[in-house]
C-alpha cells in the first residue's frame, strides 16, 4: 500500500509540474510503430524519447508523430540526430503544427532503408525560422558563431536542401516560413504513409503562440491540461502516466490499482512498460469509458475496460474516481 501511495504522489507531482514534450507509443499500427510527441521542446526530451523508443519492436518501421511549436534549439538538433541515427520516420500530426526547433528535428526522419521519410499530411503545418536568444541584451559573438556552426553542421548531416536552409536563415524569428504544397517535391516531403491518418490519440490540439527557437533559456509552459475536453483529458492523463513510467524505467504494481482480471493475475508481478488507449467514449457528461491496453515487460499485453468519473471546477477537469474491469483476454 505504501508503494501505491508513493506512485500516486509521484503522478500528482508530475502532472502539476509539466515541462518539455510528452511521448506515448502505439506499436504495430498497420505494421508501423507510432510514437506521438507533443509539447514544447525542452532539455531532457531526448532522454524521454530514448526511453519510449526502447519499448517498441525494432523490426518494424517507427514513425515519430510531432505536434510542437518549438523550443530549445540544441535539444531539437539532438532529437533530429537521434531520429536519423535510428532510422525513425517523422510526421506532423494531422491538423497540427511542427515549427521552429520541432521542424529541425523533423528533418532527421528516415526509413528503415536509410532514405528520407518525412510526412506532412494535408491540413498540417511545418514552419522554419532562424533561432534567437531569449532574454539576453548581449550575446558573445563567439557564442553566436559556435551555435550557427552547430546548426549548419546539423543541416548538412540530415541533408537539408540548401534552399530550405537559406529560407530558414532569412526568416525573422517573429515570423515563419511555412512549407507549401509546391515545396513538398522539392524537399522530399510526403503527404501520407501506409494509409495512416496520423490523428493523435493523446493530446488535443489547442491554440498556442509559436515558440521561437532559442538557446539555453527557460521555455514557456506547455499546453495546459485545463483546455482539454473530457476524453482528451483522459488521454492526456495516461500520456503523463507513460512519461512517469519511462522516467522510472517501468512501474511495479502489487495491487489491482490498474486492472482486476482473474484471468491474468500474474501481470501484477511484472514491470509495466506503458499503457495506450485502444478506444474511448463519453458515456455521460462526467464519465469517460476507455479500453486501455497495458504492455508488460514480459512481452504480454493486457486489455482493461476503465471508467473515469470526472469533476469540473474553475481550472477544468480532474479525476474524482476510477474503476477497472478486465476484458477477460490478452490483447
Amino acid at each position: 500500500m505504501k508503494q501505491i501511495i508513493y506512485i500516486m504522489a509521484l503522478l500528482i507531482f508530475f502532472i502539476s509540474n509539466i515541462h518539455g514534450m510528452s511521448f506515448s507509443a502505439n506499436s504495430n499500427y498497420r505494421g508501423v510503430n507510432l510514437i506521438y510527441g507533443s509539447g514544447t521542446i525542452h532539455n531532457g526530451d531526448l532522454h524521454r524519447l530514448k526511453n519510449i523508443y526502447r519499448q517498441v519492436p525494432k523490426q518494424r518501421q517507427t514513425i515519430l508523430v510531432l505536434n510542437s511549436n518549438g523550443g530549445e534549439l540544441h535539444e531539437g538538433i539532438a532529437l533530429g540526430k537521434f531520429i536519423k541515427q535510428n532510422r525513425i520516420g517523422t510526421a506532423v500530426r494531422k491538423y497540427s503544427t511542427c515549427a521552429s526547433s520541432c521542424a529541425l528535428a523533423f528533418l532527421g526522419g528516415r526509413s528503415k532503408s536509410g532514405s528520407k521519410l518525412l510526412i506532412l499530411p494535408r491540413g498540417s503545418k511545418l514552419g522554419f525560422h532562424k533561432f534567437h536568444y531569449r532574454n539576453r541584451s548581449y550575446v558573445n559573438p563567439a557564442q553566436v558563431q559556435s551555435d550557427m556552426g552547430a546548426l549548419m553542421k546539423y543541416t548538412n548531416y540530415v541533408h537539408a536542401p540548401r534552399s530550405l536552409v537559406t529560407k530558414m536563415l532569412n526568416t525573422d524569428p517573429k515570423h515563419l516560413y511555412w512549407i507549401s504544397n509546391n515545396d513538398r517535391n522539392r524537399y522530399s516531403i510526403r503527404v501520407g504513409y501506409n494509409r495512416i491518418s496520423f490523428k493523435n490519440h493523446s493530446i488535443k490540439r489547442v491554440a498556442q503562440r509559436t515558440v521561437k527557437s532559442y538557446i539555453r533559456s527557460t521555455p514557456p509552459s506547455s499546453t495546459s491540461k485545463y483546455l482539454l475536453n473530457q476524453k482528451t483529458y483522459i488521454r492526456y492523463y495516461l500520456s503523463k502516466v507513460n512519461t512517469l513510467i519511462s522516467a522510472n524505467r517501468g512501474a511495479y504494481f502489487r495491487d489491482n490499482v490498474a486492472l482486476n482480471d482473474i484471468y491474468n493475475k500474474n501481470w501484477l508481478e511484472t514491470n509495466l512498460n506503458y499503457a495506450y488507449v485502444k478506444s474511448i467514449k463519453l458515456s455521460k457528461t462526467n464519465r469517460v469509458e476507455a479500453k486501455v491496453i497495458y504492455s508488460l515487460k514480459n512481452g504480454k499485453r493486457i486489455c482493461s475496460n476503465n471508467s473515469y468519473n470526472l469533476i469540473q471546477n474553475n481550472n477544468g477537469w480532474s479525476i474524482n474516481s476510477k474503476s477497472h474491469k478486465g476484458c477477460n483476454h490478452s490483447s
